[in-house]
């Protein structure tokens, strides 16, 4: 079973500027720091996911390729990778 702080396992970490473009690499989890709201990301699969609501100091463990700028309006987004 996963447990909630996974993330701090990361390998490193990386300041995301959302944009509708992919990372250079595919992150394993986001941390929202500065604006609490909606992201809109593409995961491994190239699937598009909003996650509404997310909270300053919320993190997603989600694998991403993309954490796009159309429908996302969080900021302070600090990437996690393995």
């Amino acid at each position: 079973m996963a447990t909630k702080n996974n993330f701090l396992r990361a390998r490193g970490a990386v300041t995301i500027t959302p944009a509708d473009s992919d990372l250079a690499k595919v992150i394993d989890a986001f941390r929202v720091g500065t604006t609490a709201g909606p992201v809109s990301v593409v995961d491994e699969f190239d699937q598009t996911v909003v996650i509404p609501g997310v909270q300053i100091g919320e993190t997603i463990a989600l694998r991403c390729k993309r954490i796009n700028s159309t429908g996302t309006t969080a900021a302070g987004i600090t990437g996690y990778y393995e």
